[in-house]
């Protein structure tokens, strides 16, 4: 609207102690009209006695008001309408919003009418396949990731860069994910380049019928790239052995100052370290135990072998025990309470984000740690302590500790290797020799014993 032509804004009052915003407005034919605001329109008091009192106050209330007539004058609205201007403007933004409501797509609805508008609700033979394949995958999988973004509600919410983090992390994701299907249990490994590809073409279909009946604008795929297979930056099992212990310092900290917060990803992240850290959990297994595999009673962790790094080595229904101490125990059971107030099921995972039904995703599980652990080094910057660190090699950094513990005892060198062999879950004797030289920085030497005979 165009601005109204006024002039001689100011605050004045009267002989009676009366205070109020004068101006004159200037009507189309160039006449004068004279205005007095005494702040009643904008629910601003001048002239009470409390005012009158508080000169200091009526002042900051009678620059409010100033203000106010200033704007709406400035803005085409004459001051004398103003309650009725706004009403409408607020009854105006209220049906925009209905609208706005009325016109989300959830990705349920979003999935319905894909399937009635390509006629997959009682489909051809020759589209039999797809309309069973594209449906599944978007009820399945899409729609998980919406529901961890929050956009599961509105189709129209979804921008190009929620796609392109979809397709990366399924892209890198590790190759020993699980999903139970009506056929049983099968591995699910990271997408294939020509997986994402096709993916991103189902996404794509569904949001393009949704284009063509006026229902969204954008197609949040367009312009989204593969990578080659040859970029994938998933490592293997193995590749978590590369990196740098923590020192005993970083250890202390990170569970000092963890185990004092309430706030449930730092609970989070404190339970997962010390699983790493007392029980050598593997990022293989850590986003896949469920609360039933802690068994509190016998202090131990029960993993089945198929759930286990180098699961080759176990049968599928053995089942690997792992002894919990009881800085591990007392840590799980603040965790457990602390996550799951309203009490838990054996079958809901240990580590969640939103339902207990589906766990962390590997992808944001490493955005939260990655946060914290900034936070951490920027806090400790001088001492140079937490930089690059990754959670996963608390595991060396326990080895370590459980190494120095035992040469304190009386046990031999080979007694105490065998042990961490043991905790380690390593397949010979060679390999727990080779982690503990390569990785701990750990040489382990038999005592010599002169023999005369």
């Amino acid at each position: 609207m165009e601005a109204l032509k006024y002039k001689g804004l100011k605050i004045t009052n009267t002989n009676h102690n009366k205070w109020y915003v004068y101006y004159v407005l200037v009507t189309p034919d160039g006449k004068g009209e004279k205005r007095k605001e005494e702040g009643k329109t904008y629910q601003i008091s001048l002239n009470t006695q409390e005012l009158k009192e508080n000169p200091k106050l009526r002042n900051t209330n009678a620059i409010k008001l100033l203000r106010l007539v200033e704007a709406d004058l400035e803005s085409g609205v004459d001051p004398k309408f103003h309650n009725e201007i706004v009403d409408q403007r607020n009854r105006l933004k209220l049906i925009e919003a209905q609208k706005k409501e009325d016109a989300k797509i959830s990705i349920d609805e979003g999935i319905e009418i894909l399937r009635s508008e390509k006629g997959w609700i009682n489909p051809h033979p020759i589209k039999q396949h797809a309309s069973n394949v594209i449906p599944t995958f978007l009820k399945n999988s899409f729609k998980k990731y919406l529901i961890q973004i929050k956009k599961d509600d509105d189709l129209r919410k979804v921008n190009r860069m929620d796609i392109v983090n979809y397709i990366e992390e399924n892209f890198n994701r590790s190759a020993d994910v699980k999903k139970s299907t009506n056929r049983g249990r099968w591995k699910e490994k990271g997408w294939s380049a020509s997986t994402c590809i096709i993916q991103r073409t189902r996404i794509s279909l569904l949001f393009n019928t949704l284009i063509n009946l006026g229902l969204v604008e954008e197609n949040p795929t367009t312009n989204v790239k593969v990578k080659k297979d040859s970029e994938k930056k998933e490592k293997a099992e193995n590749d978590i052995d590369d990196l740098e212990a923590w020192s005993q310092d970083e250890r202390r900290i990170w569970f000092d100052e963890l185990s004092k917060s309430t706030d449930l990803i730092d609970v989070t992240f404190l339970a997962s370290s010390a699983l790493i850290y007392y029980a050598f959990i593997r990022k293989s297994e850590l986003l896949r135990i469920k609360v039933g595999n802690i068994d509190f009673q016998n202090e131990v962790i029960r993993l089945k072998g198929d759930l286990t790094k180098s699961a080759r080595k176990y049968k599928k229904n053995e089942t690997i025990l792992i002894e919990m101490n009881d800085e591990l125990l007392a840590i799980l059971k603040r965790y457990i309470d602390l996550k799951f107030p309203n009490g838990h099921s054996v079958n809901d995972y240990l580590f969640f984000q939103y339902t207990s039904d589906l766990a962390y995703n590997y992808g944001t599980y490493t955005k939260h740690y990655e946060k914290i652990r900034a936070r951490f080094e920027g806090k400790y910057l001088q001492r140079r302590l937490f930089a690059n660190k990754n959670q996963y090699a608390l595991k060396h950094t326990g080895a370590i500790a459980l190494y120095h513990y035992l040469e304190k005892t009386d046990k031999s060198p080979a007694e105490i290797q065998r042990i961490i062999q043991n905790h380690c879950r390593h397949s010979d004797w060679g390999e727990t020799e080779r982690y503990l030289r390569d990785k701990c920085k750990i040489t382990i030497k038999e005592k010599k014993e002169k023999f005369s005979f």
